[in-house]
């Protein structure tokens, strides 16, 4: 189906798996594993797109693999290099802070306090003389979405979140054409039908036709934990962005796994609703991530960077999400580090 896994021995690579994002004593499974494989040096690789009968990657996508393998170090180089000169000032012009004061990138030793490896793909490009490769992080610079880097051979090519690259950007539009045709052809009936079924979600929740959507729910065989990979995460998530909070708790009452929900979305924007929700099924507000950080810490966090920033509305948002945490009576963590951010959005007056 196009679609193979495995994992390779990167020693330079793997070495990307700092305690701020992989632990061995981890008590999430798939962290705990991550920490143990990159500790062996081993890392996920994915090979994905035109599908074949030969029961293996194309040839453009293991010599891709054989590339890495053999010019490790060089592409180490360049990740060190793109971070630096281009995904540094990138995250510092929207946020408005020098990441640089808590987590410098003075020499390529720092990288690994910056990124944590996850996984690497490579896809089949038709009429690229090498197939191209995805290496995907989590990031101090976005924890909640990580980072990807879009490389032809140890050639940057493009930035975004984890699992976000796209190639209509950067491909000519006969190229392009070409690629979706590739992917739509594997595409089976089953893909189809929950592409289809993930649009028709969509269009319930927005039109508040929630009678449809328990109908659906109500099936005998239908996962109302099932993971959306287009998504990136499950219905009952796609329920409470859009603030639809009686259904969402219907929802959890069925049996939806509510356990992260809390620290998923944007922080940097309005986010009020999954604290609500929380509030609202009588939750844990106080829930940890999986670095240790309650969602208060988070905006604490955020907060003590930039209230020396010209943002007003940025810090008053932050503000608006603490006093609710506190109204509900959720835990402030507050450190030295906070004093100035809190005196400075009046969080107590």
């Amino acid at each position: 189906d196009g679609q193979w896994e495995t994992k390779i021995k990167l020693p330079i690579i793997s070495q990307l798996r700092d305690l701020e994002f992989y632990r061995e004593d981890s008590n999430i499974d798939w962290i705990m594993a991550k920490a143990k494989a990159l500790k062996n040096s081993l890392v996920d690789i994915k090979f994905t797109g035109k599908s074949n009968n030969k029961g293996f990657p194309e040839t453009k996508q293991i010599n891709a693999a054989n590339f890495l393998l053999q010019n490790e170090n060089e592409i180490y180089d360049e990740i060190f290099r793109v971070m630096k000169e281009i995904i540094y000032p990138y995250y510092e012009e929207i946020v408005g802070w020098n990441f640089r004061d808590e987590y410098p990138l003075d020499s390529i030793a720092d990288l690994k306090y910056c990124i944590g490896i996850n996984d690497i793909l490579i896809d089949y490009i038709e009429g690229k003389e090498i197939a191209w490769t995805t290496y995907t992080f989590e990031s101090i610079l976005d924890n909640e979405h990580g980072l990807s880097l879009l490389f032809e051979g140890t050639k940057f090519l493009k930035h975004a979140s984890a699992n976000g690259i796209d190639y209509e950007s950067i491909l000519s539009r006969s190229e392009y054409e070409k690629y979706v045709e590739d992917i739509n052809q594997d595409v089976d009936s089953k893909s189809l039908e929950l592409i289809q079924t993930q649009e028709l979600f969509i269009s319930l929740i927005e039109g508040n036709s929630t009678q449809e959507l328990k109908q659906i729910i109500n099936q005998p065989n239908f996962d109302i934990n099932f993971y959306y990979p287009t998504w990136g995460h499950t219905l009952i998530e796609e329920v409470v962005r859009r603030g639809k909070l009686d259904f969402a708790k219907w929802m959890y009452q069925k049996g939806a796994n509510v356990e992260y929900l809390l620290h998923q979305g944007n922080l940097y924007a309005e986010n009020t609703s999954r604290i609500e929700f929380i509030k609202l099924i009588n939750g844990n507000l106080n829930e940890v991530d999986k670095n240790g950080k309650t969602l208060s810490d988070k905006y604490l966090d955020i907060a003590s960077r930039e209230f020396t920033i010209n943002k007003p509305s940025q810090l008053n948002l932050y503000k608006n999400h603490l006093m609710l945490l506190v109204k509900y009576k959720a835990k402030l963590n507050i450190e030295e580090r906070h004093i100035d951010a809190i005196e400075q959005m009046r969080l107590f007056e």
